[in-house]
């Protein structure tokens, strides 16, 4: 559940500064598994949610006065349990931890697979997401899921899948569809992408199965504009955008 999707379930514009303080201690607590904030932190979640910006010494005196706030050894504040139990009772939802995947548009610009089907758009984002979050290792995999998945559309968009099928009936691996697609011109893609394809196969392969390898940064921004490139093209040949 996003901040705002938040704000909005609990009405938090309407609140007075500690029940705004409290409400937002509960998301920290049951979104992002935070039990104890400083005044400090509170202070710039109240700003981060649109709330005016307190003033911290008088935030400070009014949690400590307040009956659903604990201090901790480390003078930081968590909730009371039993103001826990009634928010969890008057806002159940708000305990599911969302698995809404947030992110900006750092490798694929959202406009390429937005309303898309659902597999592709989810693996889309979590691309993105793990880029943001610097967990190159797991963009790296999952860039090379989504080529592979888009490789095998594009054969089923043209009603040639079987041609990267095994005899039980599985699909090649991805260097061998790769290079049925280049040597038989299955699809034509731009020459650069042509060039790079199997770049993109590699540096997921050395992410998940080579122990020494460690995806960083520079890695996935040396082929981050053709790989963007290759992908819309090939959302082109399995027929996902017109």
């Amino acid at each position: 559940m996003t901040q705002k999707n938040f704000a909005d379930a609990v009405q938090l514009s309407k609140g007075t500064e500690i029940e705004k303080a409290i409400l937002i201690s509960f998301y920290q607590l049951k979104i992002k598994s935070i039990e104890q904030l400083s005044v400090a932190t509170i202070c710039k979640l109240l700003h981060d949610f649109g709330a005016a910006n307190p003033n911290a010494t008088r935030l400070r005196k009014n949690i400590i006065a307040s009956r659903n706030f604990i201090q901790t050894k480390d003078r930081e504040f968590k909730l009371k349990l039993s103001k826990i139990e009634e928010l969890e009772t008057n806002y159940p939802n708000i305990s599911v931890k969302s698995e809404e995947v947030i992110a900006e548009e750092t490798v694929l610009p959202q406009a390429l697979f937005i309303g898309g089907r659902g597999y592709i758009v989810s693996v889309c984002n979590q691309i993105n997401a793990c880029y943001q979050h610097n967990i190159f290792d797991g963009c790296a995999m999952l860039m090379r899921r989504l080529l592979e998945m888009l490789i095998i559309l594009s054969y089923r968009h043209l009603g040639r899948e079987d041609e990267i099928k095994n005899a039980h009936g599985g699909h090649h691996k991805l260097s061998a569809m790769i290079t049925h697609y280049t040597q038989n011109k299955v699809f034509v893609l731009a020459k650069k992408s042509q060039d790079v394809i199997d770049e993109f196969r590699e540096l997921g392969n050395h992410s998940a199965h080579t122990v020494e390898y460690h995806a960083r940064r520079v890695d996935i921004d040396r082929i981050r504009m053709d790989y963007r490139v290759c992908i819309e093209e090939l959302m082109y040949k399995c027929g996902l955008i017109k």
